[in-house]
């Protein structure tokens, strides 16, 4: 107890939290779950060491979902779901995930939590362990993510490429939104690789050239066998010079 008097005796059945299992001396130290819960402890270590823990999404509020974790109840806000905008949190309920714990407080009676920390630091180490295997002139495969007026954006795994529309198609007058949808998978050579370049908020970023071109067959190789000098051919006017 807290006066430091065993407040149990031989036979009596009680409910005990398994707080540390040593395997050297074969010793399982168990601690009663009165006052603070010993998963509390639990996530204010995992906070102060910054590890990730694993959440159960138990409902959903206003403000973001509420969360099982290490035996209590935990906060995670809505901005912090997710990497980009939830639009169906309900979606989420019943669904075990990684969650980085960012406060503990009100003894132990406030558990805040980020998923979006977490999905963070996931895709870092993967777009690192990505980039050590990416080389110049390699073939790859990714999912187009995005489609701009200047080409297309496409996931390698955590880190991101552009194909320029210069280097989409054969034709020179194509544009990202004829030749591709997000969502696509294509498969891709890594025609530049480019580190220390800013990104909008002035962080280093590397920069990824790709090409569709570059795996497609140019239609100039075999222009001996399409047409000779003198052959009648039919064709359509795609644009007119001055």
């Amino acid at each position: 107890g807290a006066d430091g008097l065993i407040s149990v005796k031989p036979g009596e059945l009680i409910e005990a939290v398994v707080v540390e299992i040593n395997a050297e001396s074969g010793e399982i130290r168990l601690g009663r779950t009165i006052g603070r819960p010993a998963g509390i402890d639990e996530l204010m270590n995992a906070m102060a060491a910054g590890v990730a823990v694993e959440g159960k999404v138990a409902g959903v509020n206003k403000g973001g979902l509420d969360i099982e974790v290490a035996g209590v109840h935990g906060f995670c806000p809505l901005s912090q779901v997710d990497r980009t905008f939830v639009a169906d949190a309900q979606a989420l309920i019943g669904r075990t995930l990684q969650f980085i714990v960012t406060e503990v407080g009100e003894g132990g009676k406030r558990v805040v939590l980020s998923r979006r920390r977490a999905l963070e630091r996931e895709a870092k180490e993967a777009a690192g362990a990505t980039l050590a295997q990416l080389a110049t002139g390699a073939v790859v495969r990714g999912t187009v993510t995005s489609i701009r007026e200047f080409g297309a954006f496409v996931d390698l795994g955590g880190i991101e490429g552009l194909i320029p529309n210069a280097e989409l198609s054969h034709d020179r007058g194509a544009k990202a939104g004829d030749v591709l949808s997000a969502g696509d998978v294509v498969d891709v050579q890594v025609r530049e690789i480019k580190p220390g370049v800013a990104n909008k908020r002035g962080e280093p970023t590397t920069k990824i050239t790709l090409s569709l071109k570059a795996l497609a067959a140019d239609p100039w190789e075999a222009i001996d066998s399409a047409v000779q000098v003198g052959k009648v051919v039919r064709g359509t006017v795609m644009r007119a010079l001055d």
